[in-house]
């Protein structure tokens, strides 16, 4: 749940680690679409088990870094 932390602690993070991008997975995005972004475009949540054990519904997705 993107609840459980901030836009302050994604920033903290990115700052310290000297990135751009926070990319998570192992949550089913909030509308099922397979990702979702979160905290002014700098988390994106990726998940990539189409329909969830079976009955969630949901699409997979992939990222693909250029």
């Amino acid at each position: 749940d993107m609840g459980t932390f901030g836009p302050d602690v994604t920033e903290r993070f990115l700052e310290a680690n000297a990135l751009r991008l926070l990319v998570r997975s192992h949550e089913v995005p909030v509308g099922g679409g397979g990702y979702t972004w979160a905290h002014g475009g700098r988390c994106l949540t990726v998940f990539s088990a189409s329909n969830y054990r079976g009955i969630v519904g949901n699409r997979g997705a992939v990222l693909v870094l250029r």
